[in-house]
């Protein structure tokens, strides 16, 4: 198995990896797998080009100079009540492209919305390969539902695989504890509600630039629930402790994209489960990097990206 394909059964965890393995016995005797199409490319926003941001400073006041309040004995002095934080709303739509040693295996379209009431991402997507003369393709669909802090609270995962492969995922958090079914087995793990991250399929990782910035920090450690069982393990047991990943915001970078640069957030993602570069705009996730060439693995905005971009410009300025 090649270094690429290692990198991403690691980082996409037990779900994908069910998958990717099936999908490894037909690529090793198979010929390179068809291009995938993308979807409809588009425009980087003005403001992600640093070179042609223009930052105006802050208008004066017209208000003129300060007045001296009025004081007396018959105004009282009240503190006034300190302001209601306002919610985290956010709503974007993005596609993915995921490969390994340079090749695309998989394209994921996701939504991920923040609202007052709560968090959801919704996605579809499908890994194609071509074998022998024939192209595979496995459909998905993804829900994940959470608290307006990011917490979890529901998730389903629905895979249509030929060959007996298809698979079948629900579980909901009930008062610490994962419970549902997976393949119509029964499903019931302890979990820290506030620590857990549910990781399901590629667009689960664009969760956590946006987790970050709604919980007003640069760093956190997670409990990792790896759908489908962690690689090697299944954690059914009430003493298996599930593996854990960091996450912690160091600076920024500068992208080459077809001629233009585009300054991004660089968080660095390590833990038991290897370790990779996570690229974003505030909470917008552009792409996530294991490996500095063409042999390692990488997930991407394809619908901003269409045809990559510059791997050798990621380092952290």
């Amino acid at each position: 198995m090649s270094r690429g394909w290692k990198i991403a059964l690691i980082v996409a965890g037990g779900l994908v990896t069910v998958v990717v393995a099936f999908l490894l016995v037909l690529w090793w005797t198979a010929p390179p797998p068809l291009p995938i199409a993308r979807t409809e490319p588009k425009d980087l926003p003005t403001a992600w080009r640093p070179s042609e941001a223009d930052v105006e400073p802050a208008p004066a006041s017209s208000l003129g100079e300060p007045q001296t309040p009025v004081s007396g004995d018959d105004m009282p002095q009240v503190e006034p009540p300190p302001p209601e934080p306002a919610p985290f709303l956010f709503d974007t739509e993005g596609t993915l492209v995921a490969e390994a040693d340079g090749k695309v295996f998989a394209t994921e379209s996701y939504r991920l919305r923040y609202t007052e009431d709560g968090m959801s991402l919704r996605s579809t997507g499908q890994f194609s390969f071509k074998v022998v003369l024939a192209t595979l393709r496995m459909n998905f669909e993804q829900e994940l539902s959470g608290t307006t802090d990011s917490s979890p609270l529901s998730y389903r995962f629905e895979l249509d695989a030929p060959l007996g492969q298809s698979q079948s995922i629900e579980a909901r958090l009930i008062d610490n504890r994962m419970q549902g079914s997976s393949n119509d087995e029964p499903l019931d793990v302890s979990v820290d509600a506030d620590r857990v991250l549910i990781v399901g399929t590629f667009s689960t990782y664009a969760l956590l630039p946006a987790r970050l910035i709604e919980r007003g920090i640069a760093e956190e450690t997670y409990d990792v629930f790896f759908f489908g069982g962690r690689p090697g393990n299944e954690p059914t047991e009430e003493t298996d402790l599930l593996p854990q990943i960091s996450i912690l915001r160091d600076g920024t970078a500068t992208l080459r994209v077809e001629g233009d640069a585009v300054l991004v957030d660089r968080y660095r993602i390590g833990g038991s489960t290897g370790g990779s570069i996570l690229l974003a705009l505030g909470p917008e996730f552009l792409a996530l990097v294991s490996g500095e060439d063409e042999s390692g693995f990488r997930v991407y905005r394809s619908d901003y990206f269409p045809n990559g971009f510059d791997l050798s410009s990621t380092e952290a300025d």
